[in-house]
């Protein structure tokens, strides 16, 4: 960071703590909840696959 008076590094911008630890479990509720519909939705997929294999191919 330049010395320009103008300028201002994130570490001087005083945040409130709560503030802070809000965001972290938003962030890792939002993580969990795309992880869950990451499985549901290969779940979706894998069904018609699994099922097309067992009658068609398998027999």
């Amino acid at each position: 960071m330049t010395d320009d008076p103008k300028t201002m590094s994130i570490s001087e911008i005083k945040v409130p703590r709560e503030t802070v630890v809000f965001a972290a479990r938003a962030t890792m509720a939002a993580e969990i909840l795309a992880i869950i519909g990451a499985l549901f939705g290969l779940a979706a997929a894998a069904i018609p696959i699994y099922l097309f294999v067992k009658i068609f191919i398998i027999g």
